[in-house]
């Protein structure tokens, strides 16, 4: 029998993964977990959050500890889409940086420093 000279690994289409994942954010359907911002609510998976961020996972376990709903208030965001845009990035989403307002731009990369999302 011929000796094989390299791996063949299966990798399964990716674009396939980005759709699935994209039907998720913000669809109630998926989602465990409730961030209000200001007055907008965002649907989300507490586990790709949590996996994703170690100071939201410490905000979603502590309110699921002390209170009995799923619905998490955040504070002190100036613009929404700022939230919405962090949301896009922990699931992978694309995000158009060209069209973006510059004091959204600045509020989120302040915002993902302090969720400590390394990959923005």
């Amino acid at each position: 029998m011929a000796k094989v000279k390299e791996d063949y690994i299966y990798r399964s289409n990716a674009n396939s993964l980005k759709e699935k994942v994209k039907t998720m954010l913000n669809n109630v359907k998926y989602a465990d977990t409730m961030f209000l911002v200001n007055d907008q609510i965002y649907h989300t998976s507490s586990h790709l959050v949590a996996v994703s961020s170690t100071p939201l996972e410490t905000m979603i376990n502590t309110h699921f500890e002390i209170c009995g709903d799923r619905e998490i208030k955040i504070r002190n965001i100036k613009f929404t889409e700022s939230f919405n845009i962090i949301l896009k990035c922990i699931y992978g989403l694309e995000i158009n940086l060209t069209k973006m307002n510059a004091a959204v731009m600045y509020e989120v990369l302040c915002l993902s420093e302090s969720y400590e999302l390394v990959y923005f």
